[in-house]
């Protein structure tokens, strides 16, 4: 499996499960359009995407202009492998709401998974500038460049990546992404 391939879906499995906040069923006070939004959610946190692209189109269909609807209705697609309906989808979510970081980073994962990297390129600086200390943005484009060859721009995200990790206390994904970096830089500058 290609080492990009494998950290991508690495970073968006632990991205659904950072980015998507399940909400109670039954909360009182729930529209039935936020009531769909939540059920669906909790079935992409319990892996049902299927019925959670039925609530969420439900969501969808009530409120529109649910930009966060639209979004885990792209991750649904996405994991489901519909990556061209799932960039529909964030797009959406991005023309209601132009500063959702969220969005533009889940768009640039996919995009990513499409090997459209330039565009995946771009939507990673897109949540750096709306999000400086978004480490995992760094960490993926940092990736993105070291595959397309771009090595002193790699090493310049992933030492950001590496040290935002730290100073947010995130020691698994930052032993992590040392790790990687040591095989990266073995793989640049093998010994003989």
């Amino acid at each position: 499996m290609n080492f990009l391939y494998q950290v991508i879906l690495v970073s968006l499995t632990a991205l659904i499960l950072l980015t998507i906040q399940a909400q109670p069923l039954q909360a009182a006070g729930l529209t039935q359009s936020e009531d769909f939004l939540a059920r669906g959610t909790t079935k992409v946190l319990a892996g049902d995407y299927g019925g959670a692209i039925s609530d969420l189109d439900q969501a969808i269909q009530n409120h529109p202009n649910d930009a966060k609807a639209h979004m885990n209705h792209g991750l649904a697609r996405a994991i489901l492998g519909d990556k061209k309906g799932a960039i529909g989808d964030f797009n959406r979510a991005l023309q209601i709401s132009p500063k959702f970081a969220e969005a533009y980073y889940n768009r640039g994962f996919v995009r990513s998974e499409l090997q459209d990297y330039e565009a995946a390129i771009s939507d990673f600086d897109q949540v750096l500038r709306l999000n400086p200390q978004d480490a995992d943005a760094c960490h993926c484009r940092g990736i993105i460049r070291h595959q397309l060859g771009d090595h002193q721009g790699a090493s310049v995200d992933l030492g950001a990546a590496i040290n935002l990790y730290f100073t947010q206390g995130k020691i698994e994904a930052y032993q992590g992404l040392v790790n990687q970096t040591k095989k990266l830089r073995s793989q640049l500058f093998p010994v003989s």
